[in-house]
């Protein structure tokens, strides 16, 4: 059976992100969105997460990257609708 959701950021995924700029995060509800900037690539690249429920209201929320949907783009317009249409109404 096919697990449902986002997996886990991995190191590799977290020392990836150092070579660029995040530009926004949007959030709404149990989803988010991170706009970045890579000047080695000129390019955007658009992550997605999901939030995990603790079950627990004192906790912080969790949230998982969605690896495998990374969206990649040189068009501004393009990055930014795309992360706005994964979160939902943005709250910035």
């Amino acid at each position: 059976m096919a697990q449902r959701g986002c997996a886990r950021m991995s190191s590799e995924d977290e020392s990836e992100i150092e070579n660029m700029r995040l530009l926004e995060t949007l959030t709404h509800e149990n989803r988010s969105a991170k706009v970045y900037f890579s000047k080695d690539w000129g390019e955007f690249r658009v992550k997605f997460y999901e939030r995990i429920d603790t079950y627990d209201p004192l906790d912080s929320p969790e949230w998982s990257y969605c690896a495998e949907a990374d969206y990649f783009t040189t068009d501004k317009v393009d990055a930014f609708g795309t992360a706005e249409f994964w979160a939902g109404p943005a709250v910035r």
